[in-house]
């Protein structure tokens, strides 16, 4: 039996994917504990107290909202971050059985994310050969795994989104530059956009601008603007949807850039 070009070609990217999961989980191999610094404590704490009381929460436990009871501006003694990544790494630890390795297992799984978007989004535009170079360049990028290892475990996972935000609103630019006036692409692009800034809002500012630059460059070499009230409407729309679902995570951007403080009451 003859297997085609794509088969052989996922099953390379596969073993480089194992193989970035295997190198970044080094550090609890042998010793299955706890590793990172203030973010890493602050992260597994929330998901392991979700995991021991079964259920999502708001409001911090009083050990908790000791040390990080301020860190959301807008509303104090409340989650900082939308509760679904934090309530993901409860849920590993449930089914997993064991209080540190599935959560740690998890974030790894998460962090090298990106490596499965960029793979997917530089093979679809350029071929295999510059994506699966590109994937075996993330592995091993200190600014990639370094974050990781300290513990900022929801800002890498937010910027896994960030090629795949790119690659759908370059679809839908290239689609309606071309007549195709169908917004799937668009909405895909609000959609990606809203879980990225409910994972961590520092990727969504990130993706926000390079889709500046993205239209731009676009708009030069297509020579021509491209933009839709209806489109962008229903766009802004699912992405509020999005954003208000947690409003206490979610407004605490304003304050954190300036805009608004709050007083604890």
């Amino acid at each position: 039996m003859k297997l085609s070009k794509n088969y052989i070609q996922t099953f390379i990217f596969v073993l480089v994917y194992l193989f970035a999961i295997y190198f970044w989980s080094q550090p609890y191999h042998e010793r299955k504990i706890p590793y990172g610094e203030y973010d890493a404590m602050s992260h597994f704490e929330v998901g392991d107290y979700m995991a021991f009381n079964d259920k999502s929460i708001v409001y911090l436990p009083p050990y908790i909202d000791l040390r990080y009871g301020y860190d959301n501006k807008f509303k104090p003694h409340t989650l900082w971050y939308a509760p679904p990544f934090h309530a993901s790494l409860g849920v590993m630890q449930i089914l997993g059985g064991d209080r540190f390795l599935p959560i740690f297992l998890l974030n790894t799984i998460m962090a090298t994310f990106v490596i499965i978007t960029l793979y997917f989004v530089v093979n679809s535009l350029f071929g295999f050969l510059p994506a699966i170079l590109s994937s075996l360049l993330i592995i091993f990028s200190p600014r990639d795994f370094m974050p990781y290892l300290w513990g900022q475990w929801p800002e890498r996972f937010g910027y896994s989104f960030v090629p795949l935000i790119l690659y759908c609103f370059y679809k839908y630019f290239i689609e309606f530059s071309n007549n195709d006036n169908k917004p799937l692409y668009l909405y895909l692009t609000a959609m990606l956009s809203g879980i990225s800034f409910l994972i961590h809002p520092l990727s969504f500012f990130h993706a926000v601008f390079g889709l500046i630059v993205l239209y731009i460059l676009l708009s030069l070499k297509q020579k021509k603007f491209v933009f839709n009230w209806k489109h962008t409407l229903t766009a802004a729309i699912i992405f509020l949807a999005m954003f208000m679902a947690f409003p206490y995570q979610t407004l605490n951007i304003f304050p954190e850039i300036g805009i608004k403080k709050t007083e604890d009451n």
